[in-house]
């Protein structure tokens, strides 16, 4: 590793989205129910300035009714 940020780290780093809360705040922003189209590159961008290497994308699975209903 060479100097910089880079080299202050050892281990990979996660930069965790919930992704429900974040299409929903997208949603609201841009008037209509949001879709993966809407993340904004330059805010992916900022997450890999920001020096994380990953990407996690909290609930992107469809929620059964049961659970639905449970929260």
């Amino acid at each position: 590793m060479e100097g910089g940020a880079a080299a202050l780290r050892r281990f990979p780093s996660l930069y965790q989205i919930n992704t429900r809360a974040h299409l929903y705040e997208a949603g609201e922003a841009v008037g209509r129910p949001a879709t993966f189209d809407d993340f904004s590159e330059a805010e992916l961008d900022r997450i890999a300035t920001e020096g994380f290497d990953w990407v996690w994308l909290l609930g992107v699975w469809q929620t059964a009714g049961v659970a639905s209903r449970i929260s």
